[in-house]
């Protein structure tokens, strides 16, 4: 049922999109993206690269507290493969998490299957963080219903215990918890065990041995939500908004990152258009620069997709040569 009400709200979402792109005018909506120039777009593409830089960096700490130090580029590589097949295929924020394994071929696989589960674990909890105070504040200064503003508070208390529980099966043994409960591939699984238990020792020892680098990596990743406020911020500033402020785009991506939970169409495809026109209606955005600001996150998002595709083709023309 809920896949279906999903379904339905991605559709209303594509339709709301091409309502408000028709309703603003193809026109006018051309003239306002346009008034990007190419120095304006260098910055944002820059603002990205730092943005995965930084994810990256984060990465490649915790692979180095585990043992393996590969170079900083070949995790940026993997990194951006694991992006892109997340972004074109129907799977959120936990897809291309196997194309990152896939793609660093010279790491202890059982270390990098543990540096993938601390390092998303650290991404989702500080997202966590900071998305229930957007919500908070949300709550206390927005003009929106009640019912509305107990959705948002009753969905972030639900990820805040759903994330909770994870984290305590990765300290007792995630993976070997995971593939007791899978109701296929027990026998594979089970000759495997050895090696599900030493990566699930890699996770336990590195959080409760690096608490100093847990804590740095999740303020490192509350500072790349800055990157992507400010470059919410700037990119409507560049579309020519005149009311957009640094607290507004705040609260655009704390709340907008709900779009990006459900895993069902690529790139969140109509939930992200649904989710962003609701929010640019609350916070008195123009149309045209609310359109115009979807439709240049969907080109940013495509050219890092793209580029991240090309490790992955190319790592894929290696194994059928191989």
């Amino acid at each position: 049922m809920l896949k279906n009400i999903l379904k339905i709200i991605a559709i209303s979402g594509v339709i709301l999109f091409v309502f408000y792109f028709v309703k603003a005018g193809p026109h006018n909506i051309w003239l306002r993206v346009r008034e990007l120039s190419v120095l304006n777009f260098f910055i944002l593409i820059l603002l990205r690269l730092v943005y995965w830089s930084v994810r990256s960096f984060n990465w490649s700490i915790i692979l180095r507290k585990l043992g393996d130090t590969p170079g900083f580029l070949k995790v940026l590589i993997a990194r951006l493969g694991g992006h892109s097949v997340g972004y074109l295929t129907p799977t959120a924020k936990v897809g291309g998490e196997v194309v990152r394994v896939f793609l660093l071929e010279t790491v202890d696989k059982k270390k990098l299957a543990a540096s993938v589960v601390i390092d998303k674990m650290i991404e989702f909890l500080s997202a966590i963080l900071v998305v229930s105070s957007g919500v908070i504040i949300s709550v206390l200064i927005l003009p929106i219903s009640q019912k509305i503003k107990a959705f948002f508070l009753m969905l972030t208390i639900i990820l805040f215990l759903l994330l909770s529980f994870f984290f305590m099966k990765q300290i007792d043994g995630f993976f070997l918890w995971f593939t007791k409960n899978l109701r296929i591939g027990k026998k594979y699984f089970s000759k495997k065990e050895n090696d599900i238990l030493e990566t699930d020792k890699n996770i336990s020892e590195f959080y409760k041995n690096e608490t100093g680098t847990f804590i740095f990596l999740v303020f490192s990743n509350i500072f790349n939500y800055i990157i992507w406020i400010f470059e919410i911020y700037i990119t409507m500033k560049f579309l020519g908004s005149l009311n957009i402020t640094l607290l507004k785009s705040y609260l655009i991506a704390t709340l907008g990152s709900f779009a990006f939970l459900f895993p069902l169409f690529p790139g969140s495809l109509g939930i992200f258009e649904a989710t962003y026109i609701g929010l640019f209606r609350i916070f008195y955005i123009d149309q045209i620069v609310g359109i115009g600001y979807i439709i240049t996150r969907r080109i940013l998002g495509l050219i890092f997709a793209g580029v991240g595709l090309f490790p992955v083709i190319r790592s894929g023309f290696r194994s059928g040569k191989g």
